[in-house]
C-alpha cells in the first residue's frame, strides 16, 4: 500500500508532520479516535489550559471529530466571563462551534445580569 505513489513510501522520511498541532494534542486526539474517550477535566482556568483546549478545539474541526468538539465545547464554557467571551466567540466561529458560539451570544446579551 505504501510502496508508490505517496510522499513517505520512497523518502527516507519516517514521520509525518502534522502543521499547527502539538504533540499533547495530538496524543489527546489520538487517544479519543482509539478509545471514545474523550479528553474530560481540561482545567480552562490554569496557566495554559485555555490555550490546550482552543489547540484541541481546532485539532478537532480540522479532522472533523464532531463529538470531540462538542467535549471541548462544553469545557470552554465555564470559561466564558466578561474577559474571555468575545475572544472566545471568535475561537468558535473559526472552529465552526456552534455550541459555545451560542453560548458566547447569550452571556453577551446577557452580560448586564450574569456580572452582578
Amino acid at each position: 500500500m505504501f510502496m508508490t505513489g505517496f510522499r513517505e513510501s520512497g523518502s527516507e522520511k519516517t514521520e509525518i508532520e502534522i502543521p499547527n498541532c502539538s504533540y499533547s494534542s495530538f496524543v489527546i486526539m489520538m487517544e479519543y479516535i482509539y478509545t471514545g474517550q474523550g479528553p474530560h477535566g481540561i482545567d480552562v482556568f490554569s496557566g495554559d489550559g485555555m490555550d490546550r483546549a482552543i489547540a484541541l478545539l481546532e485539532l478537532a474541526d480540522q479532522f472533523f471529530l464532531y463529538n470531540l468538539k462538542q467535549i471541548i465545547e462544553g469545557d470552554l464554557q465555564p470559561a466564558v466571563n466578561g474577559e474571555t467571551y468575545s475572544f472566545l466567540r471568535q475561537v468558535a466561529q473559526k472552529t465552526n462551534a456552534n455550541q459555545l458560539e451560542s453560548y458566547c451570544r447569550y452571556f453577551e446579551r446577557n452580560m448586564t445580569e450574569l456580572l452582578e
